[in-house]
Order: structure tokens, then sequence, then C-alpha cells
């Protein structure tokens, strides 16, 4: 098996799967599984290591998750579950908004949307769209490994030391 995979089952999928079992860690679960789908659809779509998101970015969050059917379901979702719990560890919903209510349930389908008169209406599954990621990742994990963003390399562990992180190498040797 490849390090890098090894690494992300023992330091992302493995401690997911613990805490998939606490019904009260729905906000955790998605703090640590966003930004794994954020690196993935970075890949995928092109978008690499820019600071503005592109619309193919969006379009692929879509593949994924089709309940949000357009472009602009798509950046809402992420702005407020993505931006807002990795930002503020709360969602963020913009005032004055179109949103009356985004929640996390883990009963909910993955992710489901409504709109009524009142507002957009947003319900996650943390677990749901924990699993869906996790098994998306390893299913394409050669996209998820990031070869084309260069300041964002995996994680390795020094073999001398133990220690998990970036590792600069000089003249083939780990510093």
């Amino acid at each position: 098996m490849n390090n890098n995979l090894c690494n992300f089952q023992k330091w992302f999928k493995e401690p997911l799967n613990s805490l998939y079992s606490n019904p009260d860690a729905g906000f955790i679960i998605l703090m640590i599984s966003l930004p794994l789908l954020e690196r993935y659809l970075r890949e995928k779509s092109n978008a690499y290591e820019s600071y503005k998101l592109p619309d193919k970015y969006y379009s692929e969050l879509i593949n994924i998750f089709p309940d949000l059917n357009n472009l602009e379901m798509a950046r809402k979702f992420w702005r407020v579950y993505r931006h807002g719990l990795l930002h503020q560890a709360t969602l963020q919903v913009k005032k004055p908004s179109t949103i009356l209510s985004v929640t996390v349930h883990n009963e909910a389908k993955e992710i489901e949307y409504g709109y009524s008169a009142q507002g957009d209406i947003i319900c996650v599954s943390p677990i749901k769209v924990s699993k869906k990621i996790i098994s998306l990742i390893e299913s394409d994990f050669q996209t998820f490994e990031g070869m084309n963003s260069p300041n964002n390399p995996l994680d390795d562990i020094d073999s001398d030391t133990g220690r998990s992180g970036y590792h600069q190498k000089r003249n083939n040797q780990q510093l």
C-alpha cells in the first residue's frame, strides 16, 4: 500500500470512524471531512492552490452531492458549512440572507436542500457526508495526493524521528 494512503487511513479515516458513534460529533466530523474534500476538489477541478475557486470546483462538488443542484446553491453550502466551521467553529449565515435554516442531523440524507418563500433550508448528515468523502478519496487517491499543489504536500513520517509532518529534503536527506 502507498505510504500516503496508509497515512490517510491512519490519520483521517480511522479517527473519523471512531467519531461516528458519537451523536454530538457532527461539527467535528465536518471540520475534518470538508478540508479533505476541498483538497480533492481543488485537484479534480484544476483549481490547485488558487485563492478564488472557479465554477468547475463547484460543478465537481455538485457531481458528488447532486442535491446541491446549481452553482449558487453549491457556493452557499460551501460558505455556510466549510467556511463557517473552519473559520468560526459554527455555521456561517451572512445577514441579510435568503437562508432560513442550516442544520446538521445524522438522520438526514447526505445533503438535503429545500426552498420556500421564506428562504433556503439546508440539512447535512455529517456521518453520511464524511463516509462518502472518505470513500471517494480512497477510490481516487491519486487525485487527492495533489501532485499539482507543491505548496501543500502530503505529510509524511520522518523515519529517523517518527514525527509526522513536512520534512524538507536536501541532497536526498531529510532535515
